[in-house]
């Protein structure tokens, strides 16, 4: 590859880099945050912010035990609910049944007297 070549490739890359920044810019800041969480999330925490957020850092860690102990308690009584509802259809549909099979013997029982 000669260097005509070259600097032809490199302005192509340019331009499509100058496109998607055009085009993108959600895109570009959303990539630009995820490199600083990475980035914030690899240094090291130093004892001032720890002190400072711990209290934060314990509030959180409540509220999210709070959320996860209500999603259980919820998932419990949905659980509760319908066990009682199939317990109940169950029930239900088994006296169906037994009446249904208690008149067809009896017609049976009837044919057969006859």
């Amino acid at each position: 590859m000669n260097n005509g070549q070259t600097g032809s490739v490199g302005n192509e890359s340019g331009n499509r880099a100058l496109r998607f920044v055009r085009e993108n810019p959600l895109g570009l800041m959303l990539c630009g945050l995820a490199i600083g969480l990475i980035a914030g999330a690899l240094a090291p925490v130093t004892d001032v912010e720890r002190r400072k957020l711990a209290p934060v850092r314990d509030e959180l860690l409540e509220q999210a035990q709070q959320a996860v102990d209500d999603v259980v308690e919820r998932g419990r009584q949905v659980v509760e609910e319908t066990v009682a509802a199939a317990t109940e259809s169950a029930s239900k549909h088994g006296q169906e049944l037994v009446a249904q099979l208690q008149h067809d013997f009896k017609l049976e029982s009837g044919a057969a007297g006859a």
